[in-house]
């Protein structure tokens, strides 16, 4: 078994965003962040990046993974009381 625990996170964070089709110039509005607010175990840390898992299970495999830049968090909450743990 691995020893390890991991806690569960929300995190804020700005993604890219794309709009398909012809648009008149002159109706141009400035653009705005794009804000998505992700759920998961953070089961990697760095200094480049976060990675939170969906899915933990009791065996110590993770599911359903997303990769987020540090760069492009905006906001970081530890939601308390939510934590695994491997012995």
């Amino acid at each position: 078994m691995i020893d390890k625990s991991f806690d569960l996170y929300r995190i804020d964070w700005i993604d890219a965003k794309a709009d398909g089709g012809w648009r008149n110039v002159f109706s141009l509005k400035k653009p705005e962040d794009l804000i998505v607010h992700s759920v998961g175990w953070m089961i990697v840390s760095s200094s480049k990046y976060i990675v939170l898992a969906q899915q933990l299970s009791s065996c110590g495999h993770y599911a359903d993974t997303i990769q987020i830049p540090i760069s492009l968090i905006k906001k970081k909450k530890k939601l308390i009381k939510n934590r695994i743990e491997y012995a």
